[in-house]
């Protein structure tokens, strides 16, 4: 996709979302702000509404017909989503956003890790992916390692080869960078952290 191409697949984006309607200094908004909060097209706007207005519940924690149509509802997105991301949908957890979501995984898996074994990022990986690691290996005298950047800001593939090693127990990588854009090669990591028996988390799945 070309840049005049991306531009117009971005324009007919626009129409969706109400609040990029408004002007900010007399110019159209721009917002790039996205990892810390991300702006809602009017479909989810409206279903927003909907919930509030018609069928407000806690979700699996009533059996009154308003908490039955909201718990049917939750499920139904949990069973939407597992098609997507074709698994289980006993698979699917739904947390507040992704940094709660690396740090339940992190702390959930790092009983696995033993003096010595390795945990590879990259150079481009949000607070998010970067500070649990932190604190899993400090705790377990685990070693980080880092893939470096090239000059087009995405991976080095020559550095994946001997970073990826046979002590490399976890690979948990950005799919997307949310400040470069860079989208990485996850079919090449796979490869290399399957070889050593390794687990690859993806943080911010491209679909």
């Amino acid at each position: 996709m070309d840049n005049e191409e991306l531009i117009k697949f971005f324009e007919s984006k626009r129409k969706d979302f109400p609040i990029l309607n408004e002007k900010i200094h007399g110019k159209r908004l721009v917002y790039v702000d996205n990892s810390a909060t991300t702006q809602k097209p009017k479909v989810v706007i409206d279903e927003i509404v909907n919930f509030y207005t018609k069928y407000n519940s806690n979700v699996h924690r009533g059996s009154h017909t308003l908490a039955n149509i909201s718990t049917k509802n939750y499920e139904n997105v949990r069973v939407k989503v597992s098609k997507f991301i074709t698994c289980d949908k006993n698979e699917v957890v739904f947390t507040r956003g992704t940094t709660e979501s690396m740090n339940m995984i992190a702390f959930g898996i790092e009983h696995l890790l033993k003096e010595g074994d390795e945990i590879v990022l990259s150079e481009m990986e949000h607070h998010a992916n970067l500070v649990p690691w932190q604190e899993v290996a400090r705790r377990r005298k685990a070693r980080l390692k880092f893939l470096p950047l090239g000059k087009d800001f995405a991976l080095d593939i020559k550095a994946i080869d001997k970073l990826i090693t046979k002590n490399t127990k976890i690979v948990s990588i950005a799919h997307i960078s949310n400040l470069l854009g860079t989208i990485n090669d996850i079919k090449y990591l796979e490869k290399k952290a399957h070889e050593v028996d390794a687990i690859l988390l993806l943080m911010g799945l491209k679909a």
